[in-house]
């Protein structure tokens, strides 16, 4: 198999497709470990698997025309909206990983120094039962 390079990943954010703003990407589901060591136990600690939580963070260029991020993002944020955030990592590709029941818990409507690029990170977290789920298109 090719090794894989991030260079036409599909973004979607509530259905809308952020993809041309989007830097970077961070998909991450992860486990907490809970200790479950006995005094019987020899050398080693025991533990299990805890609660999970997904998160989907996206770096965004920032752009305030109609349709575009902000108009997306901020009524996200504001509403407290639970909404669907995909990751299509190549856009002819078959894997999609979602996060069907996210929330955007942050926004940086605005950030940077002269000269820069606005751009801000948007951290959407796991809002129900769901969790991070893996699918094909």
């Amino acid at each position: 198999m090719a090794k894989y390079v991030n260079k036409d990943a599909v973004i979607k954010v509530n259905s809308v497709d952020l993809s041309d703003h989007v830097s970077s990407v961070n998909v991450v589901s992860e486990k907490e470990r809970v200790d479950v060591t006995g005094m019987t136990s020899s050398a080693y600690r025991e533990e299990t698997d805890g609660f999970a939580t997904a998160e989907i963070t996206l770096t965004f260029f920032q752009d305030y025309a109609a349709s575009s991020v902000d108009a997306t993002l901020y009524p996200l944020y504001t509403g407290g909206s639970i909404i669907d955030v995909s990751v299509k990592p190549q856009a002819g590709g078959t894997t999609v990983w979602h996060l069907t029941q996210a929330k955007l818990y942050n926004y940086n409507p605005t950030s940077g120094g002269v000269g820069d690029a606005s751009s801000f990170d948007a951290t959407f977290s796991n809002a129900g039962s769901a969790g991070l789920t893996r699918g094909t298109v």
